[in-house]
């Protein structure tokens, strides 16, 4: 059939493949015998798209279609004995490994963004009446259509892990699903359907393949369904992120509520990987292929969800290049303005002679004492005098053991985002500006918070931020309640001993927030980290500015 058909010629191998059946011809083509129930639409838009593709962007890594002698390039075939005429194409056959089975650097990861984002910019104003596909199975658009399958997860704890992830879609991408634009999208770039080429430390993306998902979807659904694949297994998620979504974006730009929902729909997917899989596996048990990335995908899925969505959307954000809390410059802004007037956080003013600054940096003075709290404090006294402590910002410390400052990173939070105020116990805490109190917790792991008050104060235009004061005394969590009102002076809370602020020399830390990070029950917790990995500082100081636009201590390092 080849031969005659394609006038193609030679050993015929079986590549693997969900639906169709496919056949490496001489090295050289690709011969895809269509299942029987695939419809003819489908395929259509296939040829059109790809066609399309070689005109649009001809140097794109894509299959480009063998016709036959009479120059078509879909045709029927009976095979002796088949119930009915498979429609069959043929296309060039390109080099390359999956990128499931290569090892995941820099290049590659970047080039795959580079790639996408051509894809997405060649397949701009390409329309097909075979791209509107409703009720297509891996439609991400409709991944709230997997919940009857929930049951087919055998495990109990991967059933309520995708339940969730199904959860966070329909509670943050459902209801803008109408508001993200539409393209046709190739919309199932996982690691089997991209290939990597090229020596170590030189690698490419040599091809994109299986244009069988091919459908109008959101458009950012391209760049989400690709990450879910490349982000399997790899060591840092964030890294990895940041340079597949900036490469990306470099050549495609993404709009600010498609970065938004990007790895919500990430999530999604994994999810609908995992349901789908496990569903068809069950009507299908001897396909092996149909399973090939679900733990991968569970383990990741795990990742991602270990974090509060709103982290997601920022490092989406800060890949594309923006500002990562989009409210965070105009804040930043407000607070060193005129127009805010901040009252001091302590009884009195603080010049220059009442502060001193103390380091908790690796090798600091006093730092001999960092695994000793009482020799410390003994330490702190003594160089202090009468004066406060002043612990600072963006600080790279070596003291924080605790098992919340191990995260997803490679690596833990370690830099310092609030000011400490080392001063004696039970020394008042005092609102710098009018606001509300919207969580009083107290934190009562060693090396945490202990006793925390967290306020939201207005900037203006700019919207809402929080301040936080931690380290506090127990006699605190009686001072203050949520939904209280406060004034600038109010007393909000007490400096507190070792014995309850987390385990800490006494003394408050303050921190200013740009965004809550609430969990995906859409509530703060009351916690809120005061640290963060060196590797992300760009997104935990657009989180988490400097606490001196509030304080206006006469600092110098």
């Amino acid at each position: 059939m080849a031969r005659a058909t394609f006038g193609i010629d030679g050993e015929l191998v079986p590549l693997d493949s969900e639906r169709d059946q496919n056949l490496l011809v001489a090295g050289q083509w690709v011969v895809k015998v269509a299942n029987l129930a695939e419809a003819e639409s489908t395929l259509e838009l296939q040829v059109a798209a790809l066609a399309h593709l070689a005109g649009a962007d001809p140097t794109l890594p894509l299959p480009r279609l063998q016709r036959s002698a009479d120059g078509e390039a879909l045709v029927r075939w009976t095979p002796v004995g088949a119930a009915g005429a498979h429609l069959v194409r043929c296309v060039t056959y390109l080099p390359g490994r999956p990128l499931a089975t290569v090892q995941r650097t820099v290049s590659v990861e970047t080039d795959l963004g580079r790639v996408l984002g051509r894809l997405s910019a060649a397949l701009q104003g390409f329309t097909h009446a075979g791209a509107h596909r409703p009720d297509f199975l891996w439609n991400l658009d409709l991944a709230q259509q997997c919940r009857p399958w929930l049951a087919d997860v055998a495990d109990p704890n991967d059933r309520a892990l995708v339940e969730r992830a199904l959860d966070r879609h329909l509670r943050r991408v459902v209801p803008v699903l109408g508001q993200l634009r539409t393209a046709v999208v190739h919309h199932d770039a996982n690691d089997y359907n991209v290939l990597v080429d090229g020596q170590p430390g030189a690698e490419h993306i040599s091809g994109i393949i299986d244009f069988g998902d091919m459908l109008v979807a959101a458009q950012v659904n391209e760049l989400a369904v690709a990450l879910a694949y490349a982000l399997l297994d790899v060591p840092d998620i964030v890294a990895t992120a940041r340079r597949t979504i900036g490469a990306y974006v470099a050549e495609f730009a993404l709009a600010a509520n498609e970065l938004e929902v990007l790895f919500d729909l990430v999530v999604a997917r994994l999810a609908m990987s995992v349901i789908i899989s496990s569903h068809r596996s069950r009507e299908f048990a001897d396909n092996e292929y149909l399973l090939v990335t679900q733990a991968p995908a569970l383990r990741l899925l795990r990742r991602l969800m270990g974090a509060r969505p709103a982290f997601w959307h920022f490092v989406a954000r800060d890949a594309a290049g923006l500002a990562p809390v989009p409210g965070s410059p105009g804040i930043v802004e407000w607070l060193g303005s005129p127009a805010c007037q901040p009252g001091p956080v302590l009884h009195a003013p603080l010049a220059a002679a009442d502060i001193v600054t103390v380091s908790l940096a690796d090798g600091a003075p006093g730092m001999e004492f960092a695994a000793d709290p009482v020799g410390y404090e003994a330490w702190l006294d003594e160089y202090r005098g009468q004066r406060v402590a002043i612990g600072l910002y963006d600080e790279d410390r070596n003291v924080y053991r605790g098992d919340q400052f191990t995260t997803d990173a490679p690596e833990t939070r370690s830099v310092h985002i609030g000011i400490d105020l080392f001063v004696p116990v039970d020394t008042p805490v005092l609102a710098m500006l009018p606001g509300r109190v919207v969580s009083v917790v107290d934190n009562d792991m060693p090396y945490d918070y202990g006793p925390t008050v967290v306020l939201e104060h207005s900037a203006g235009d700019a919207g809402p931020f929080w301040c936080l004061y931690g380290h506090l005394s127990r006699r605190t969590l009686t001072t203050v309640g949520v939904g209280q009102v406060v004034a600038a002076g109010d007393v909000v809370g007490f400096v507190g001993d070792r014995t309850v602020n987390g385990g800490w020399s006494p003394h408050t830390h303050v921190q200013v927030m740009t965004d809550l990070l609430v969990g995906d029950d859409g509530v703060f917790s009351g916690n809120f980290e005061g640290a963060g990995e060196p590797s992300r500082m760009s997104i935990w100081h657009s989180l988490v500015p400097d606490a001196n636009l509030l304080l206006r201590l006469p600092l110098s390092r």
